[in-house]
């Protein structure tokens, strides 16, 4: 195994340095560039190509492919360790909350009950808001049109979405 090693050794260049450093930098890269896999791509065919260049046997390029890929393992974890650990986090990563104290303020959801029947308070084409019973809900239909003031059911809750539709005394 050292053997290997040794003759590794004696057939890289300064291209196969290059391009070896090229790669593991497009990789880092990768992390915390948001670029569609495309540093990423560039990165493995540069330490692909860095093998084919560098390796006289299958068996040297097997070698180097392993050894490559532990090293670009260990940096990538190093990366990322950096990344989220050390002071270039701070500037990375938003670390703020949205408490009240800082001005921030959520919205309260109004909920209203299935079948539970109100009428438009605005158009809805589809989505606006319905009144049920005093509560004022963001609602939508399932596509259609539904003029201001008419009478809605609410047909089903689907998470934060109320679907409704338009009231008809025979539903």
């Amino acid at each position: 195994m050292p053997c290997i090693l040794l003759k590794l050794g004696e057939n890289i260049q300064f291209l196969q340095i290059l391009l070896l450093t090229i790669g593991m930098l497009f990789l880092i890269i990768e992390i915390f560039v948001p670029s569609f896999g495309i540093f990423g791509i560039v990165g493995v065919a540069l330490l692909l190509l860095t093998i084919f260049l560098t390796a006289k046997t299958v068996a040297e390029g097997i070698i180097m492919f392993l050894i490559l890929l532990a090293v670009a393992t260990i940096l990538v974890l190093v990366a990322i360790r950096i990344a989220t650990k050390g002071r270039l986090s701070k500037k990375i990563l938003n670390l703020s909350t949205f408490s009240e104290e800082d001005g921030f303020q959520g919205v309260e959801v109004e909920t209203v009950a299935q079948e539970q029947v109100g009428f438009a308070l605005t158009v809805l084409r589809p989505a606006g808001k319905g009144d049920f019973e005093g509560k004022i809900v963001d609602v939508v239909t399932k596509g259609e049109f539904i003029a201001k003031g008419t009478p809605i059911v609410v047909e089903r809750i689907d998470g934060l979405n109320t679907i409704v539709k338009e009231y008809k005394e025979n539903d």
